[in-house]
């Protein structure tokens, strides 16, 4: 038997066998990464949601900005128009 992290495993001709306790130590760990692994990706979601969400947002300013600075009275007057009649 070994000592340490590998205490009550037993290397066989075959692999290792484990002892009940290692294999309910094992499981629960595997347990503990699969919940932090959702958290992660949880995170991960959210994090690119808040991204295109700014994204989108600096898109449609910058849009907005330049259409803006090149934008005069007669010009905004024919967008209107132009819009208005793609309406009906």
């Amino acid at each position: 038997m070994a000592e340490g992290p590998f205490q009550n495993i037993e290397k066989t001709e075959k692999g290792y066998l484990l002892s009940e306790d290692q294999i309910i130590k094992l499981a629960n760990y595997i347990a503990e990464l699969q919940a932090e692994n959702e958290r992660l990706q949880l995170q991960l979601d959210q994090a690119l949601v808040e991204l295109e969400k700014v994204y989108t947002e600096r898109k449609t300013e910058d849009f907005i900005q330049r259409v803006g600075d090149g934008l005069t009275g007669a010009g905004l007057a024919a967008l209107i128009i132009l819009i208005a009649q793609g309406v009906d």
